[in-house]
């Protein structure tokens, strides 16, 4: 997001941006695991290798689409 007034730079760089993203993850718990709650207070998806089913394909992606999606 710019600052109102703020020039948009005529080439973007994404230099900065997985370290400003997993310091705001961090802050916030996104991946966090409280090991004491109980079942009724976890929402995980469990998937399998991405390979456990032989080379990877086109169906690969359509799953792991979908279950990302719906996660969502």
């Amino acid at each position: 997001m710019t600052e109102p007034g703020s020039k948009i730079p005529d080439k973007p760089t994404i230099d900065g941006l997985e370290e400003r993203w997993s310091q705001s993850w961090e802050s916030q718990g996104v991946y966090r695991f409280d090991r004491t709650a109980t079942r009724d207070q976890v929402y995980s998806i469990d998937t399998p290798p991405p390979t456990a089913s032989g080379s990877l394909h086109v169906g690969h992606v359509f799953s792991y689409t979908h279950t990302d999606t719906i996660s969502r």
